[in-house]
């Protein structure tokens, strides 16, 4: 079964393939569990929509709510869960049971995904009874062509149960000499790199890419800045940016 069929609708990409044996959570309960439905969450702190041209990045919130109980958020395996990422509020993209951090596979003799759990750090929460942290996803695919996407996630535990809580989403298929997302637990501020297509360009070549800096509210991530750049091959090739 698809994600399509399980949450409706479908994907941008339409070879990603969810399959519900994929889509189950290990928790401190030691049983079986599928994939809950979402209940989307209105985006009144939403700053970054799905971009409609060249520039491939978006940030929104959701509640996709993980099943069993986590009686602690130290119960919480986050190398070992199974790994949910979203095109939107209400729909899965793909979906992966993590182990040790990583999960793979092949869909058919073309295509491939993979999903790595890079990284994930504790926030400080507004909610005393709340713990919220920032996990950062990487997913490769290569269907007829390469794609690479990294997916920031606020992930919140209340009272035993888990849910993602926010998705900022990042295109990562071109080159650079920095980190595609930073992370500066000292003043809870996310950067994050995205590709730039300038006119031209073509899927192998990227000339720019938009740094975009998060700052930590207590409760989710907040754009507070968004800076163009040229990659090294922009300005190998003496590109310059669109003017504003």
């Amino acid at each position: 079964m698809r994600c399509s069929e399980l949450f409706g609708g479908g994907s941008s990409k339409s070879y990603l393939l969810c399959f519900s044996l994929l889509c189950f959570a290990n928790s401190a309960v030691p049983e079986t569990q599928e994939a809950t439905a979402l209940h989307p969450k209105p985006p009144s702190h939403d700053l970054l929509r799905d971009t409609k041209d060249s520039r491939e990045y978006s940030s929104f919130h959701l509640n996709y709510l993980y099943p069993g109980e986590f009686p602690s958020a130290q119960d919480i395996d986050f190398k070992n869960l199974v790994a949910h990422t979203f095109s939107g509020p209400s729909r899965h993209l793909i979906c992966g049971k993590l182990v040790n951090g990583s999960w793979d596979a092949d869909f058919d003799d073309h295509s491939h995904e993979s999903l790595t759990l890079s990284a994930h750090y504790p926030l400080p929460s507004q909610d005393v009874n709340a713990k919220f942290f920032l996990v950062i996803l990487d997913e490769d695919g290569v269907s007829g062509s390469s794609n690479s996407t990294g997916f920031a996630q606020v992930w919140k535990w209340k009272d035993g149960k888990l849910s993602i809580a926010q998705q900022i989403n990042y295109d990562t298929h071109f080159e650079t000499k920095e980190s595609f997302e930073t992370f500066e637990s000292k003043r809870n501020r996310l950067t994050v790199r995205s590709s730039y297509q300038l006119d031209f360009d073509a899927h192998c070549c990227i000339s720019a890419y938009d740094q975009l800096t998060f700052e930590w509210s207590g409760e989710d991530f907040r754009l507070v800045r968004k800076s163009p750049f040229l990659t090294e091959y922009g300005k190998s090739q003496h590109r310059t940016l669109p003017s504003k």
